[in-house]
């Protein structure tokens, strides 16, 4: 299903030697610009009016909040490893671009390429070595897209990265943009960890500017599954393969 700011792909594999079905759900794409309300005209006990439901709306804004508490809570010699600087990114007068081109480094391609975020800065360490407090932030991030599965899909995903979480494993993670502290500044951040690869960019870009407005309000966010990319292991050339190919 696809739409300006969400792209849900939901994948059903049927094992007919087993009898089993399987269900994936990524890549899982979402996205919000947060519109600027201005107070309504209506009585503040009139909660009929839809102008006053559409106050206050900041969908994934959670998210980038528990990104840059989690940048916070990591150290300060990794965090200054993983960060890309803009004299690293392609400019164009007058603008100054602070997250990377084209927006997301990986998870648009049609098959993830997990060393192209190599191109810049990057830190690898196990999530181990993360503080309790680091690794929280970051879970509850990314739980915000498995919040968006199905609610029998959602457990078992969660599960997968609490393993990820908790696994002497190497996780890549990078970082661009304002100040961590600045809660409207444009962010980026990429993490594999496990099976996933995530990116989320809020920016100023394409969105609805208002001087009251923080200027990254402009949301992206991407979440893929390596452990099952739809693309890297088709599941229409898998049924092809086994149901109908020549004998």
């Amino acid at each position: 299903m696809e739409g300006h700011h969400i792209s849900i792909n939901l994948t059903f594999l049927r094992d007919h030697r087993a009898g089993a079905l399987s269900i994936h759900a990524t890549p899982l794409f979402i996205g919000a610009v947060p519109m600027v309300v201005p107070d309504d005209p209506f009585d503040d006990d009139d909660l009929s009016a839809q102008w006053k439901w559409q106050r206050g709306q900041t969908m994934l804004f959670s998210a980038v909040h528990h990104l840059r508490r989690f940048w916070q809570e990591v150290p300060a010699k990794v965090r200054n490893q993983a960060f890309i600087a803009t004299d690293l990114l392609p400019q164009a007068a007058p603008l100054v671009s602070d997250t990377p081109p084209p927006f997301f480094v990986a998870s648009l391609a049609p098959e993830v390429d997990p060393t192209s975020i190599d191109q810049f800065p990057t830190a690898q360490l196990s999530p181990t070595e993360l503080s309790p407090a680091a690794r929280w932030h970051l879970r509850q991030a990314m739980l915000l897209y498995l919040g968006m599965m199905n609610a029998n899909l959602t457990p078992a995903y969660a599960e997968r990265l609490d393993q990820a979480l908790s696994a002497r494993a190497t996780a890549k993670i990078a970082w661009a943009g304002g100040s961590l502290s600045d809660a409207g500044s444009h962010h980026y951040t990429y993490v594999a960890i496990g099976p996933f690869v995530m990116e989320l960019w809020p920016s100023n870009q394409f969105s609805v500017q208002h001087e009251s407005a923080p200027l990254g309000n402009h949301v992206h966010g991407m979440l893929r599954d390596l452990d099952f990319d739809w693309v890297a292991d088709d599941p229409m050339r898998r049924h092809y393969h086994a149901y109908h190919a020549r004998r």
